[in-house]
């Protein structure tokens, strides 16, 4: 099945992460975190924020965080983010 991704992925140009439902995380310095493909929501508070993915689990520390929208598809943090860990 792993065989079978990578060869659609390089055959139809399509991104590793949208094929394989991880996360992305796009970082603007400090102030704002935007995950792409998350699964879930485990924990949301002004000091700690964890997100659930397909293979791993993001938690996000910092001060004075909070999500400023979320879609199906993506979520954008805002605040100051001091550590961003993976889980897997």
């Amino acid at each position: 099945m792993e065989l079978l991704k990578e060869v659609l992925t390089k055959k139809l140009l399509l991104p590793s992460d949208v094929v394989s439902g991880d996360m992305l995380i796009t970082l603007t310095e400090n102030k704002e975190a935007l995950i792409e493909n998350y699964k879930g929501l485990i924990t949301y508070e002004p000091n700690c924020i964890v997100v659930k993915g397909k293979h791993t689990t993001l938690t996000i520390t910092g001060t004075r965080l909070n999500i400023k929208y979320f879609t199906n598809d993506d979520m954008k943090i805002e605040g100051c983010i001091q550590c961003i860990e993976y889980i897997h």
